[in-house]
């Protein structure tokens, strides 16, 4: 499986329940004053370990004008020559002095690529990653492996729970306060948590 199609801006898996992804129940936060607006997120974007497809960030919406549309556009995994399209909702939250993208499908626009996805569709999950801007024209994009955030979590060093809705496939179920509290810890093990990263430049 093409780890890069499920990247969202930013970069982010959905669209299959075998994936081993960080996704959650609840947004980031429930409150509109605690997204932010950067300029710098608009544009389209290409990874630079797949240049395959890209990310194309193309519209702003909502009543405060801080909810990204973001449409990931990649190769059909059995016929290359045809590119498949997936849209997401993405917004942007400062937690103290980091920042993260909080991404879910947007299911107006999006429809399953396969019969065996509709499984995955049954809840509308959210990712949360981690994004730094290094400059103008890149960005990083820092992801938390699954099986690591499971073992901190049953170790008790973070404080989350979460449900098995199959193998390899599990549900942070925390509301947003309990997850930014989490975000925070996770920093204490940033070595360990989060070894994966993928660089995004923008595409002139």
């Amino acid at each position: 499986m093409n780890k890069n199609f499920f990247l969202l801006l930013l970069a982010t898996a959905i669209t299959t329940t075998s994936c081993k992804v960080v996704n959650t129940l609840y947004p980031i936060s429930e409150n509109e004053n605690d997204f932010l607006f950067k300029k710098e997120l608009i544009g389209k974007w290409k990874e630079l370990k797949d240049t395959a497809g890209y990310i194309h960030v193309d519209t702003v919406m909502g009543s405060d004008k801080k909810l990204y549309m973001a449409t990931i556009i990649s190769p059909n995994e059995k016929n290359k020559s045809i590119m498949d399209t997936t849209n997401f909702r993405v917004r942007l939250a400062q937690i103290d002095k980091l920042y993260f993208i909080d991404c879910q499908l947007n299911l107006e626009s999006s429809f399953p690529q396969r019969a065996d996805d509709y499984e995955g569709w049954l809840i509308v999950r959210h990712f949360v990653y981690q994004i730094v801007f290094d400059t103008d024209d890149r960005v990083e994009i820092i992801y938390p492996d699954p099986d690591k955030l499971l073992q901190l979590i049953d170790e008790k060093k973070i404080h989350l729970s979460y449900y098995n809705i199959a193998k390899d496939n599990y549900l942070i179920l925390n509301k947003p306060s309990e997850l930014q509290a989490a975000l925070k810890k996770s920093q204490q093990y940033n070595s360990f948590l989060y070894k994966d990263k993928d660089t995004l430049m923008r595409i002139k």
